[in-house]
């Protein structure tokens, strides 16, 4: 083999290395941005929820707008952490879902808090035991660290086979 031809070879393994590299940070940086939006505008938002709902009872349903508004910005928190998913194509069919069925259920909550009759309010009491069942909710330990996304992921499989039924 001629040194010209080494020199190509050569050129061309770093170049294949640099790819590879450049390939394995794109995937790691849109696995980081799912999980970001998955934490912040779909886990916080039940856990604040929950928290809501719950803070109504205490207060007799005082502010039930509140509660309006907690639920309308958990259903965009859904709606956003599906959408931006979707378009890093970082959701499985499964993972999708599960997203669709909470999206979904949590729409019906929604038009149930818009006027409030004594059913409505037993419906969003139930609503936050569901959500508390599976694991989220305020005062409720996390866990680890290290397997929070995937503690996410079960909690809202669980929470859209609860919620459907």
């Amino acid at each position: 083999m001629s040194k010209k031809s080494k020199l190509f070879l050569s050129i061309s393994i770093g170049l294949n290395i640099l790819l590879v590299l450049h390939l394995i940070s794109e995937y790691t940086n849109k696995q980081e941005i799912k999980e970001t939006v998955l934490f912040s505008e779909v886990y916080d938002n039940l856990e604040e929820l929950e928290g809501t709902i719950a803070n109504q009872i205490n207060n007799d349903w005082t502010e039930p707008k509140l509660v309006t508004a907690q639920l309308e910005e958990t259903i965009s928190g859904f709606y956003l952490s599906s959408i931006t998913s979707q378009r890093l194509g970082m959701l499985s069919d499964e993972e999708d879902r599960i997203m669709d069925n909470i999206y979904l259920e949590l729409n019906s909550y929604l038009n149930k808090s818009y006027d409030l009759t004594e059913q409505s309010k037993e419906d969003l009491e139930q609503l936050r035991l569901m959500i508390r069942e599976v694991g989220i909710g305020t005062d409720i330990w996390r866990g680890e660290l290290n397997n929070v996304m995937k503690d996410i992921k079960e909690k809202l499989n669980k929470l859209s086979s609860i919620i459907i039924n």
